[in-house]
């Protein structure tokens, strides 16, 4: 689990909210009815209880009967990290709680004393429920924030080179290109003669080309393509339009050079690339912000990962 997502899941308490505010859930948040123990960890049993307490705080629509063996990792990633924050006594004031209430209700336009009525429908007390709040989600953001995102950061060099040599991904009008050909076709089963002439007949129009004849001209004299009328163009084209074989043909052409007979089921493509139309990026300035979220988003993931492999590795668990 990324440390962006353990945010989500942290920030504020929204989704435990969420929750609530469905209804259908009462006594479900703090139950205590299921008591087997699924694990332990560093001595602290996690139990069945624990673990329907959190599968409806990431996710309410989920019903699964069985305990998910990647559901369990995930609370117990969640335990050691709660355990981490009070070893090292990482403090949750009453006026930050105060602060997330008021942020909340800010933010879903509440009516006054709905906050504090949708608490106590569910079967409990409004300072039990900022107690848990205190002691668990805003403390889990707080251990986060203070061992992964404060030790990671993003400099105007490092969007500059991610923007550089990634830019396929900032593409704002991809590359076109103008191409002109003659287009012979075959009957439907050739004969070795019909098959030998048109490659004699091919390789003399390369050559023609080459020598700067018109495209047009040899078109018009040669194409079996309605292009003939029209110069020889057969039209602009980005790439993934045309066959693989014709864009491989053209892929290595500059601009007013010939290619050489490409031979395709219904014939032969003589080639010509007329003109050729750059891409357009985005430019920097519109995606610095984003290209600092992506870097951060992957900081994140990676220091997060660091972080709880270490306390795996350094944590007493047992799975029951």
């Amino acid at each position: 689990m990324t440390a962006s997502r353990w945010m989500l899941t942290a920030v504020c308490f929204c989704l435990l909210m969420v929750v609530l505010f469905s209804g259908g859930v009462a006594g479900v948040c703090f139950a205590g009815d299921g008591d087997r123990i699924l694990a332990v960890v560093n001595g602290e049993q996690v139990t069945e209880a624990d673990y329907r307490k959190f599968i409806l705080k990431i996710d309410s629509s989920l019903h699964e009967s069985q305990v998910s063996d990647q559901l369990l990792k995930r609370l117990i990633e969640e335990t050691l990290i709660l355990q981490e924050a009070r070893k090292k006594k990482v403090v949750v004031t009453d006026r930050e709680v105060e602060q997330s209430i008021r942020e909340f209700i800010a933010k879903h336009k509440l009516a006054p004393g709905e906050f504090e009525e949708t608490i106590t429908t569910q079967g409990m007390s409004v300072s039990e429920y900022k107690k848990w709040l205190k002691e668990n989600v805003i403390l889990l953001a707080k251990i986060l924030d203070a061992e992964v995102d404060s030790r990671i950061s993003v400099n105007a060099k490092e969007i500059e080179e991610y923007y550089a040599q990634n830019r396929h991904l900032f593409i704002k009008e991809p590359e076109r290109i103008t191409v002109g050909g003659v287009v012979m076709l075959m009957s439907e089963n050739p004969s070795p003669e019909e098959i030998t002439g048109m490659k004699m007949k091919s390789l003399r129009i390369v050559s023609e080309l080459r020598k700067g004849e018109p495209l047009g001209k040899m078109a018009l004299l040669h194409s079996d393509d309605p292009s003939r009328e029209k110069n020889g163009i057969l039209g602009d084209f980005k790439k993934g339009d045309l066959v693989p074989s014709l864009e491989a043909a053209l892929a290595v052409l500059k601009e007013g050079e010939v290619s050489d007979p490409v031979w395709v089921k219904e014939g032969v493509y003589i080639l010509k690339l007329v003109k050729r139309k750059k891409p357009v990026f985005i430019p920097l300035s519109e995606v610095r912000s984003t290209i600092e979220r992506t870097l951060l988003s992957e900081r994140k993931e990676k220091k997060y990962n660091e972080w709880i492999r270490s306390l795996w590795e350094r944590s007493a668990i047992s799975i029951h």
